[in-house]
């Protein structure tokens, strides 16, 4: 009697007629955690390694931007380096949409907690904003507003522009907005970037809005507006006042 493989076992059998017995060898390694700091020994071959990298690194980091006449200081609930990004947001957003008339930045966005008096680098504005938030236009109504502002209180305040307010008992009041009292149901054009407008830092009153993208990195926006500012004058306006 003849016995026939079927086909199907045929391109297997090829198969492993033309693959190499892989062996997986059990290695044991051990893990040591070093600290960054001070102490830890200079290496000249890493130095050397890096080297070319950083020189070009430098060369673009170190170009200087513009000057800053004050010191530009983050504090809360007021603070001149808030108003100068709240401020410069607000004016690239109006370019995109000439509505734009308030900014919001939440206050763990902005990572420096000053800029010297001075010279403003390309590198010192990518330290103020090292992550790759893009800016966004959303149209918002009061009520909607009157919420993020109590939230915003309820921190201590964080940069606005076009927006002055109180904050008693960690609630937001006399809110003006440009100017004119806050009306609950007209509709603001609101600058904000995109990592707020999806509910970051817990605002999620923000992701039923919705939102359009100007295509535009908040710190490459920045950079190519201060490029065109000779001298930063701080804007020293109390636009968030803490009452008893």
């Amino acid at each position: 009697m003849k016995s026939y493989f079927p086909l199907l076992f045929i391109p297997i059998l090829l198969s492993n007629s033309c693959s190499k017995m892989i062996h997986v060898k059990n290695e044991k390694y051990e893990t040591e955690t070093i600290k960054i700091n001070s102490n830890l020994n200079h290496d000249d071959k890493i130095d050397k390694m890096i080297a070319p990298q950083k020189h070009i690194l430098d060369s673009l980091m170190n170009v200087v931007i513009t000057t800053s006449d004050e010191e530009l200081i983050k504090d809360k609930p007021n603070g001149t380096l808030n108003n100068f990004c709240a401020d410069i947001m607000l004016q690239i957003g109006k370019r995109y949409d000439n509505d734009a008339s308030i900014c919001i930045i939440n206050y763990g966005g902005i990572r420096l907690n000053s800029i010297p008096k001075g010279n403003i680098t390309k590198g010192k504005i990518y330290e103020l904003m090292p992550f790759d938030n893009m800016i966004v236009i959303q149209k918002i109504n009061g009520n909607d507003l009157i919420d993020i502002l109590n939230y915003i209180a309820s921190q201590g305040g964080w940069p606005i522009a076009g927006i002055s307010m109180e904050i008693k008992n960690s609630k937001s009041q006399s809110i003006l907005v440009n100017g004119y009292p806050i009306d609950n149901n007209k509709i603001y054009t609101m600058v904000i970037s995109d990592y707020l407008a999806n509910g970051g830092d817990n605002l999620n009153i923000l992701k039923k809005i919705p939102q359009t993208n100007t295509g535009l990195i908040m710190r490459e926006a920045f950079i190519e507006e201060l490029q065109k500012i000779k001298t930063i004058y701080p804007n020293k306006e109390k636009r968030i006042k803490n009452v008893d």
